[in-house]
């Protein structure tokens, strides 16, 4: 003769064994959750700041950029331009489509020398509420 032994164990609640929440612990993961989301709300809006400043920083230095090119290509037709034309102080504007670009030329002849002129250039621009300037100082030869 035989005896079977059979055991049947009923489980207290319908959650299996590891995954049965005790109410302590359900108090436990809220918490645990409500830090997370904070700590990723925090994150975000550091990251956030961070690439605006960078977006700032970067609108602000094309400028600086366009005005050095806007510079350079006026420094060249100064060179090339009759030097009779070089005298006093003139305040332009550059042509479209840089017209939101302005700049003023001073030329004065040296002290020592009747062939060479010092020249004064100075490009300046508007960028939001701060009006921005770049200068640049050369000679030319006049004869």
């Amino acid at each position: 003769m035989s005896l079977k032994l059979q055991l049947r164990l009923k489980p207290k609640s319908k959650w299996p064994f590891p995954f049965r929440p005790s109410h302590k612990k359900r108090g436990a993961l809220l918490l645990e959750v409500l830090l997370s989301i904070i700590i990723l709300s925090v994150s975000v809006g550091v990251l956030i700041q961070s690439l605006t400043a960078n977006l700032r920083a970067l609108v602000s230095n094309s400028g600086y950029v366009q005005a050095l090119f806007l510079m350079e290509n006026k420094l060249f037709e100064l060179v090339y331009m009759p030097k009779e034309q070089l005298s006093g102080s003139t305040d332009k504007k550059f042509d479209a489509p840089f017209d939101a670009y302005g700049y003023r030329l001073d030329a004065k002849d040296l002290k020592d020398s009747e062939n060479i002129k010092e020249l004064t250039l100075k490009v300046n621009w508007q960028s939001g509420w701060k009006k921005n300037s770049i200068s640049a100082d050369t000679y030319v030869w006049t004869k």
